[in-house]
């Protein structure tokens, strides 16, 4: 039974987090960094020494305590030792708990100053940069022979973990500890409500959808292993996921980082010239259009459940965290592969 005095701290605390948390985003720096030293990298390398080892997904034991804590309440409330109040308190007082969590684990990484800067692109660049890339992804596709390629899930994410700790050194972050990117079964778990993968702070690791496609986990992890080590842009993740990818030496991999920026690609050039898309689609290469055409098969034998609400949903999660566009944020890639690729030209 949750007593007032209790809930009172721990509701006081949740407020000075959301305090602290404005605080931040307005003096970005020196404060911010304290923040990521002090307490980010010191959970993070704690952590993962205790439980990135562990056989069973994190987030399932955290569901299961939250269940079981469900089912004593119940209890409680069915043997009239409860009262309405008892568990509007519980509730606060849980969900206070939770979000005291996630900032201070996790969720204070939004006020970051991220070195990558999303800047606008001309329509007549990104027009060239979608031949260009058309051109450079059938030259790559047709050079591999799928039927000899397997992918072996975590022997990737430790390979790619790697390359993502020592590419985001290069700009300063110090990625510490081994997080995990796991698979969250079911199939479709995660892609029913419109999600490749998700960082989860109350497990500290990583989650994917094991019905994704190939070519979509393996864009999928380091894109979620990058939240894991403190990135919380979308579109950051993706072009950071789309950068260590894309260096790989295999060249699978790296026709992972071209087909998922050509799918970002083709969905801009729909937006903005929907008259073109069905030309400029027809005209790819077949096997890289057979790809997109099985990717796309795939993920919708998962029929997503409720998008509207989820979406408005997440939406406004992202906006309220530093990405006014919305979910369109993670379209912004694009705008940080071009200018990447002119800035070292």
């Amino acid at each position: 039974m949750i007593k007032f005095k209790n809930l009172l701290w721990v509701l006081t605390f949740a407020i000075c987090t959301y305090i602290l948390y404005l605080i931040l985003d307005y003096y970005k720096g020196n404060i911010q960094t304290l923040y990521v030293k002090a307490v980010f990298e010191s959970y993070r390398r704690v952590w993962d020494v205790l439980f990135s080892k562990s056989p069973i997904p994190l987030t399932l034991i955290w569901l299961g305590l939250l269940l079981l804590l469900l089912i004593y309440w119940s209890v409680l409330w069915k043997k009239n030792k409860w009262k309405w109040h008892n568990g509007i308190y519980g509730f606060i007082f849980i969900f206070c708990i939770h979000y005291i969590w996630f900032y201070w684990t996790w969720g204070f990484n939004y006020t970051r100053v991220d070195p990558w800067i999303v800047k606008p692109v001309k329509d007549s660049v990104f027009y060239l940069e979608m031949n260009d890339h058309i051109e450079y992804i059938s030259k790559l596709r047709a050079s591999i022979d799928m039927k000899t390629k397997n992918f072996n899930k975590r022997e990737f994410e430790i390979e790619i973990r790697e390359s993502l700790r020592n590419y985001l050194n290069i700009y300063g972050i110090n990625a510490v500890g081994n997080p995990r990117c796991r698979y969250l079964y079911p199939s479709g778990s995660l892609l029913v409500w419109s999600a490749a993968g998700i960082y989860i702070p109350f497990s500290g690791e990583s989650l994917m959808d094991p019905g994704l496609h190939t070519l979509a986990q393996a864009f999928t992890i380091p894109h979620e292993l990058a939240h894991a080590f403190g990135v919380t842009h979308e579109a950051v993740c993706n072009f950071i996921a789309y950068k260590v990818c894309h260096q790989s030496p295999d060249p699978l991999i790296r026709y992972v980082a071209a087909f998922n920026y050509l799918k970002y690609l083709l969905a801009d050039f729909r937006r903005i010239n929907p008259n073109q898309y069905k030309r400029i689609f027809e005209n790819l290469h077949p096997l890289v259009k057979t790809d997109l055409l099985e990717v796309h098969k795939q993920h919708d034998s998962y029929p997503e459940f409720i998008p509207a609400i989820r979406s408005w949903i997440y939406d406004r999660y992202l906006k309220s965290h530093g990405m006014p566009e919305g979910e369109f944020t993670y379209h912004q890639m694009v705008s940080l592969v071009i200018h990447d690729k002119y800035k070292t030209k």
